[in-house]
């Protein structure tokens, strides 16, 4: 199969972005994130069980030691807010 016949979809995919961005600014400015959304998020992302969201966070740590390493604060930061995000995901499925 070509590159072209391949159908993206790109908007599915900023809309997920932008729906996390905003997401992880109500988890950094300290507000409790609605189970709904959390649930909904998680679901785009294809983490459908608590063993999908766990080895997602542990390839977080992973990649974050790996930029913490590399002296990259900024993605540092943004791996931080994935954490506490899949993290509070977590706590709210069990």
């Amino acid at each position: 199969m070509e590159l072209r016949e391949v159908d993206f979809d790109t908007d599915g995919e900023e809309e997920l972005i932008l729906d996390t961005n905003l997401i992880l600014k109500e988890v950094k400015d300290g507000v409790k994130v609605n189970h709904e959304k959390l649930t909904d998020l998680t679901s785009r992302f294809n983490l459908s069980c608590n063993q999908d969201i766990l080895r997602e966070v542990a390839l977080l740590q992973k990649e974050r030691d790996i930029v913490r390493m590399e002296r990259d604060k900024q993605e540092e930061e943004l791996i931080n807010q994935l954490l506490i995000l899949f993290s509070s995901t977590y706590t709210g499925s069990s």
